[in-house]
Order: structure tokens, then C-alpha cells, then sequence
């Protein structure tokens, strides 16, 4: 799913994005070693796989 990162925490273990998943804001944690915040403000694609998220920055949309 294709969403755009409202904010990233750090925190001392791991880091978290912030996006909104149909309205709603949500947090979804990441490993440090995943170094989110290169995606603050930016739009990503978001997959699940058994419970791991994987990230990425979306492609510019195409007009």
C-alpha cells in the first residue's frame, strides 16, 4: 500500500513511521538498522509479509 510518512520516532531500541491507514494514524515499528527516517515526509510503499513490514520509497507518480 502506497501511504506518506507523517513522522518518524526514534526511540532507543528501534524507530517508528507514522502514517494514516484509512483515516487512521498509525505507528508501525522498524528496526534501526531499517533507517526510516530517510522517509520522513515522503511517500512509501508499504508490504506485509507474515507480520514484517518492508518499506520503500514509492516511485513518483506518472501524469
Amino acid at each position: 500500500m502506497k501511504l506518506k510518512v507523517k513522522e518518524v520516532i526514534n526511540d532507543h531500541d528501534y524507530d517508528c513511521i507514522v502514517v494514516d491507514i484509512d483515516k487512521i494514524t498509525t505507528q508501525i515499528v522498524f528496526n534501526k538498522s531499517d533507517h526510516v527516517e530517510r522517509y520522513l515526509g515522503k511517500s512509501v510503499d508499504l508490504n506485509c509479509d507474515n507480520g514484517k513490514y518492508t518499506i520503500k520509497e514509492a516511485p513518483a507518480s506518472e501524469k
